[in-house]
């Protein structure tokens, strides 16, 4: 009777085991193995009990036994399970054959490192000693993770572009105060002294600046949404024009570069100001914001919330600083531009480099201060994520730079899906 190629044995060379696999997908670990039992000899009136054992350095999980007993222990045996009585369970055995061992337990972090053991217990029966024994099949699990940081990704690398003239900006939000249906900034008025202070210093940095080259200021109003949405827009075009005459009128924007426009009624900014709020009907509030589309109905709901009293609160305490205006200078500057492409290039590959060798510590600094909008940025983040044990990130870095174009994702997303659909063995 030989011995397949590769067969380990235990209990002293009766038992032989092959094709091992401890196998992790998803929320489960397959163990599988096959068992060949039919050197064994167990006495009439003893049983032999073969446990495997998932064994990690704080945990264990006990698998279902494999029960072996000798002719008359087998007879008690099988009249015990016919009566119903307490008996260990094991997985049935006929010696003629070779058994295949298949267990699924719910996978544990654990499990990474644990090793798969065979505890042989021969029972003290018949005035025999007991004889316990425990010896190691297999360390180590196949884990999703692990078979996906095995995959050799394709990095991108870039080539400065020492010429090009990048488009920057810097924006400041003003929340100027106005009297009511009025759009004339009074610099004493409330707290507009400050915020008129903190615009005209923006302005004056970049403007001032003999290596900027300013390419357009854009003034934008929004309007809290109480009212008519006509009226919020002449009245926040009015009050942006306001602040576009009033920093012209103190030398801060150059002829011509100024654009106006009105940036819609401020919903975004009253639903981060209710999430924020301690209003009790804020729930509600918000429910209403969320799902009615028509907006003349939606601010006719509001207003009936409770009686209107919720209403009224939010007009005196949140609305205000939803009437704000958006003031964002865009400009360039060739020398800064073209010598932090040079670096962000630089970084770029120098972290394709350090992916390359696995140094993920590196390769994170690099991509930091790399430029996180191109294709080759995105594409590179993904394989960072992947070789730390992160395919979800990574998924979504390869989709992104995919769209971007980049094939090197293309290619890495296509070798993440094989590992991801490959079955246990």
């Amino acid at each position: 009777m030989a011995l397949p190629a590769g067969a380990q044995k235990y209990y002293n060379d009766a038992v032989s085991i092959t094709d091992v696999s401890l196998w992790q997908q998803g929320e489960s670990l397959y163990i599988d193995m096959q068992i060949d039992m039919r050197r064994v000899k167990v006495d009439n009136d003893r049983t032999l009990t073969l446990t495997p054992l998932l064994v990690g350095a704080d945990h264990n999980v006990m698998l279902s036994p494999i029960i072996i007993n000798g002719h008359r222990r087998q007879k008690a045996y099988v009249r015990s399970m016919a009566l119903n009585e307490e008996t260990e369970l094991g997985v049935p055995y006929d010696k003629e054959e070779i058994l295949s061992y298949t267990q699924v337990i719910p996978y544990q972090p654990w499990m990474v490192d644990a090793s798969l053991n065979l505890e042989e217990n021969l029972c003290g029966c018949g005035g025999h000693q007991e004889e316990l024994t425990q010896e190691l099949i297999q360390k180590g699990v196949s884990t999703e993770i692990g078979r996906l940081s095995a995959i050799h990704p394709m990095l991108s690398y870039i080539r400065p572009e020492a010429d090009k003239v990048e488009i920057r900006s810097r924006q400041y939000e003003a929340h100027l105060e106005f009297p009511v249906n009025k759009s004339v900034i009074l610099p004493d008025y409330m707290n507009n002294k400050s915020e008129l202070q903190q615009i005209q210093k923006m302005l004056s940095e970049i403007v001032n600046d003999k290596e900027v080259s300013v390419k357009g200021i854009y003034i934008e109003g929004l309007a809290s949404p109480e009212g008519a949405l006509k009226l919020n827009e002449q009245l926040s075009v009015s009050r942006a024009e306001a602040l576009k005459n009033y920093l012209a009128a103190h030398g801060q924007i150059p002829a011509g570069l100024c654009h106006v426009s009105f940036g819609g009624e401020n919903w975004d900014g009253l639903v981060k100001a209710l999430e924020a709020s301690s209003l009790k009907e804020k729930a509600t509030l918000l429910d209403i914001i969320t799902h009615t589309a028509d907006i003349t109905l939606r601010k006719e709901k509001l207003k009936k919330v409770d009686g209107g009293a919720p209403y009224r609160a939010m007009l005196k305490e949140l609305y205000p600083a939803l009437r704000k205006v958006n003031c964002r200078v865009d400009y360039t500057s060739d020398i800064t531009i073209a010598a932090q492409s040079d670096a962000r290039a630089t970084n770029l590959n120098a972290a394709a480099d350090a992916l390359s060798r696995k140094d993920l510590t590196a390769a994170r600094g690099y991509l930091d201060k790399s430029n996180q909008q191109t294709a080759q940025y995105i594409n590179n983040n993904g394989v960072y994520y992947l070789l730390n044990g992160e395919p979800e990130r990574a998924i979504l870095e390869f989709n992104k730079a995919i769209r971007k174009g980049n094939e090197a994702a293309r290619h890495n997303l296509e070798e993440m899906e094989k590992v991801m659909k490959m079955r246990k063995k």
